[in-house]
């Protein structure tokens, strides 16, 4: 029966429909006992004589002298008859593969459609016996069952390909190709590995046109001289992620328009551009890593984000990007933290989202970054953070947007307090359990703890009234209801003391009263107001301090939202 595969005039492979060449490939053992490496090899062969003889003009030499053999049967007139020697020869012959070697330099072999199996080099029929015969092989729509592809002096190239299993690609050299890429439309099923071997660790050409991952793609310890993805396809559902480490990138690499899973970079090198625009991943990690020229993460998403111990020595672009998780705001998982990585040049956060909080104290500035129109959420916020967003602002003359991050700077203070106030009753409840009743009079009677306590009134006070002068409707909402509260009060003292009988029992009050408000009118600045106030001159006095404090707020939090 013939192959079942379209044009192939070969015998099907059983119990496959199709032949040797064509059929789905499984693991090497079992492959090797059903003897479809053996027969693989022997179609293959076939193959490239007919190709070989289809295609004259890619081995056209007919210099004899190359050929001493004068007896040999695989002479053709002048020529050489490569076709009869890969369909009939002993390739095994060493006097045979040196021909082909001396006289076949040059040529170019297409292998269209072939389904490679897995294999091993200690086979007679390991079909790379006859591929290391050839300088420069195109492989089109083939798939491939085999783990890697190490061929030294033989230049290659790889479209619309597809690789089943876990694929290890090494420094090889490129066949010269329209999209100047190894890769050209690939389909990688497994996880792929690039990565260098005891020989060479350099690639001097690009790797990936158009390539989809359906597993996670590994690059390490490699020096690439050319950009590395000129165009990934991700449009496929399953996400995959992008492993960098210990690379040198010598040429411009962009991660764009992607949709990963997780996206590393450690102990990496970036000697020109690293773009990760218009791309989503889940956790990006950028660790001890330095990038030379522009960085830009423009319009990217990402849930978990951390760079740390790295470099940014040109222009750093965090412009619209959305960081960590807007369902889960509070999660301090997903806080994106900046943790000492230095930024030599100008950087910008312009209309960024850091929904679950931001970590940027720990970060060397040498210029003002700009933070205009981000979004950063209190929840796992320090201070150090806000204050510095502050300083950018005020650096730049920006008041307005300046005022509006000293609130949150002093909301994060306040959050502060408390939590040292949490960790304060935590140690006197655990003094307490102990017995030690002395330690505990002894730790409350102590400067910190006092000064601790004063600072935590004094910020609760400022809080309450206009959110330390983030909100001046309420200092406003508060004075007027002070004040008609202090004018029902002077309504009510007047009508009941002047216009009824004073009874003998309310002489208690004057006893009491009097004290107070003999020290009220010896308050100079608030003597004036109150001395018309016959009776209640130290509630008079309470109330005009409220106004004064109320007022004092008001213009705070209108000067805040203006200027400061």
């Amino acid at each position: 029966m013939t192959c079942a595969f379209q044009d192939c005039t070969n015998n099907k492979f059983a119990p496959h429909e199709e032949c040797a060449l064509h059929c789905v490939k499984g693991n090497y053992q079992n492959d090797r006992r059903k003897s479809v490496l053996s027969e693989f090899y022997k179609l293959l062969r076939i193959y490239i004589a007919d190709f070989l003889a289809t295609n004259p003009a890619s081995s056209s030499h007919n210099n004899q002298s190359l050929f001493n053999s004068s007896s040999s049967p695989y002479k053709r007139g002048l020529g050489i008859n490569f076709p009869q020697i890969f369909r009939d020869g002993d390739l095994d012959d060493e006097e045979n593969r040196n021909l082909i070697r001396r006289t076949n330099t040059n040529d170019l072999i297409v292998l269209r459609n072939i389904s490679f199996p897995d294999r091993k080099s200690k086979d007679s029929f390991d079909y790379f016996k006859l591929l290391k015969l050839f300088s420069r092989i195109h492989l089109l729509d083939c798939h491939l069952h085999i783990g890697d592809w190490q061929l030294e002096d033989v230049s290659f190239f790889f479209q619309g390909c597809m690789f089943y299993n876990q694929f290890d690609i090494t420094p090889v050299r490129m066949l010269s190709n329209d999209t100047n890429c190894l890769f050209s439309e690939c389909d990688f099923k497994n996880k792929v590995r690039v990565s260098p071997t005891e020989m060479n660790s350099v690639f001097e050409d690009s790797l990936f046109s158009g390539c989809s991952f359906g597993n996670d793609l590994v690059i390490e310890r490699l020096i690439f001289r050319k950009e590395v993805i000129s165009y990934i396809d991700n449009t496929q559902s399953k996400l995959f992620a992008i492993e960098i480490s210990k690379c040198i990138f010598e040429d411009k690499i962009k991660i764009n328009n992607m949709k990963l899973a997780h996206l590393s970079v450690e102990d990496t090198e970036f000697q020109s551009k690293l773009e990760v625009k218009e791309t989503t991943a889940q956790v990006f990690i950028f660790k001890n890593s330095n990038v030379s020229k522009v960085f830009d993460l423009f319009g990217s998403n990402f849930i978990k984000a951390e760079f740390s111990k790295s470099i940014f020595n040109d222009f750093a672009g965090f412009e619209d990007v959305q960081f960590g998780s807007e369902q889960e705001k509070g999660n301090k998982e997903f806080l994106t933290i900046f943790k000492y990585v230095t930024f030599m040049d100008f950087s910008s956060f312009r209309s960024s989202k850091f929904n679950s909080g931001l970590d940027f104290s720990k970060t060397n500035l040498k210029d003002t970054p700009n933070f205009l129109d981000v979004h950063i959420s209190p929840e796992n916020t320090d201070r150090e953070t806000f204050r510095i967003v502050k300083n950018s602002f005020d650096d730049t003359g920006n008041k307005i947007e300046a005022n509006r991050f000293f609130v949150k700077e002093m909301n994060a203070y306040q959050r502060e307090l408390m939590n040292t106030r949490g960790k304060e009753f935590e140690h006197i409840k655990n003094l307490k359990n102990s017995g030690k009743n002395n330690e505990v009079r002894l730790y409350k009677s102590s400067k910190d703890y006092k000064s601790s306590k004063r600072a935590r009134w004094v910020f609760n006070i400022n809080s309450f009234i206009s959110e330390f002068g983030g909100n001046y409707m309420r200092p406003i909402s508060l004075l007027i209801g002070s004040a008609i509260v202090y004018t029902t009060i002077t309504l009510w003292h007047e009508w009941y003391f002047k216009s009824h009988e004073y009874f003998m029992s309310w002489k208690w009050f004057d006893i009491i009263s009097k004290p107070f408000n003999e020290f009220a009118i010896n308050i100079l600045p608030f003597r004036i107001f109150i001395k018309d106030r016959s009776g209640i001159e130290f509630i008079s006095l309470i109330f005009y301090v409220l106004f004064a404090i109320l007022i004092w707020q008001i213009i705070v939090a209108v000067k805040r939202h203006t200027q400061r």
